[in-house]
């Protein structure tokens, strides 16, 4: 009788270690999956605030794009005054040819010339900007999916954290 009663310890506690251990290793997976989710959710803070930034860039290339269109205009009209003097400026040569009117024919050329410069270089700087404001967007559209994206996978995972609390708990019970 003493044997029986000792195996059946033996056997009672043994079935109450493996079934310890069947709810550690069941914490131990929640507590996994919660420091996923810990890590998931950082991830999404530091996609939100490359989205934030991305969208604080685009504003200030918005800005910089307005005031570059804006010195583009200015110079297209210094274009056009300028060849309207240089027209003036040729035709008074060629009526009534002196060093007064071939210094006025030189400073419109060159007024002229300035002017072209200017219009070409403000030009440039607005492609460029745009360009660059387009590579924004694109990035922008980026990061908007990819919070999106981490939205359902922060979801998911806690969809899953959820379920294996739930687990535990009637496990517990």
């Amino acid at each position: 009788m003493a044997v029986n009663r000792g195996r059946a310890l033996f056997f009672a506690s043994a079935l109450g270690v493996f079934g310890w251990c069947g709810l550690v290793q069941g914490a131990s997976n929640l507590t996994v999956e919660q420091n996923k989710l810990a890590r998931m959710e950082q991830s999404q803070e530091n996609r939100l605030v490359e989205l934030e930034d991305v969208e604080n860039e685009m504003l200030a290339y918005e800005y910089k794009l307005k005031r570059a269109q804006e010195s583009l205009s200015k110079a297209r009209e210094n274009y056009q005054q300028s060849l309207k003097e240089l027209t003036v400026a040729e035709r008074e040569h060629k009526v009534a040819a002196s060093t007064d009117t071939e210094r006025a024919l030189h400073k419109a050329k060159h007024a002229f010339s300035m002017a072209e410069r200017g219009v070409d270089s403000r030009n440039r700087r607005v492609e460029i900007i745009e360009a660059t404001f387009g590579e924004l967007e694109a990035r922008l559209k980026e990061s908007q999916a990819s919070v999106a994206a981490g939205k359902s996978r922060l979801s998911a995972q806690q969809a899953q954290v959820d379920t294996l609390v739930k687990a535990m708990l009637v496990q517990a019970e």
